[in-house]
């Protein structure tokens, strides 16, 4: 599963970060279809704010525990510090 159908199969969420980021992807039509969040983020980090951010990083460490159905590469499946380095991206571009 993508982290974009991720997201929209889980757009019921209460969390106002998640809320935040479930509306600004579901009206985005370009948002990625990569579940990369290293790539995610280069598209991102100019375009959503602080919450939304947070909402980016907390759906992907949900995202993350749906194994064997993300479609993480392989090296942050395997790597829990790569991983968070990979979610951390945006917050350094966005620095």
């Amino acid at each position: 599963m993508r982290f974009l159908s991720f997201v929209k199969q889980n757009s019921d969420q209460n969390h106002p970060a998640l809320k935040s980021l479930i509306r600004y992807a579901l009206n985005d039509k370009k948002f990625p279809l990569s579940s990369d969040p290293r790539i995610i983020a280069l598209y991102l980090y100019s375009r959503l704010d602080h919450n939304q951010t947070k909402g980016f990083q907390a759906f992907m460490m949900l995202y993350k525990k749906m194994e064997p159905k993300n479609q993480l590469p392989a090296e942050l499946k395997n790597d829990d510090q790569a991983f968070l380095d990979a979610i951390n991206v945006i917050v350094h571009l966005q620095g």
